[in-house]
């Protein structure tokens, strides 16, 4: 995908995208849709996946563990990171719900399935 966002004659499509999709889940740190920079556009897909996919929680503890503890407030404020949140253990689903959420994310996925068909 990285390859394909810098890409001048293809870029532009996923460019606009990912800047749409970071846009909407209001992100700080996003970059120009004419930015083509390998960096600056991974980083905007770590910072996609990260809100879509299955978190990696449990990678941050070492990095806020040591820390003294206005350094960590710090790094959790810039991650968006609530109190207690690695204390606490989120509520299962129901049936109902994830069915829910499969439809929505289909019914939001749909234009984008549509046009790389």
């Amino acid at each position: 995908m990285i390859a394909e966002l810098e890409m001048q004659d293809i870029g532009s499509f996923w460019r606009r995208l990912v800047w749409d999709a970071r846009q909407v889940s209001d992100d700080e740190f996003l970059i120009t849709v004419d930015n083509t920079s390998h960096t600056d556009w991974e980083f905007q897909l770590d910072c996609l996946s990260t809100r879509i996919l299955w978190d990696s929680d449990f990678a941050t503890g070492e990095l806020l563990m040591d820390l003294p503890p206005e350094e960590s407030e710090a790094v959790k404020t810039l991650m968006g990171i609530p109190d207690a949140y690695m204390q606490t253990l989120p509520d299962d689903l129901s049936d109902e719900a994830i069915q829910g959420a499969i439809e929505e994310i289909r019914r939001i996925c749909a234009p984008l399935t549509d046009q790389m068909q």
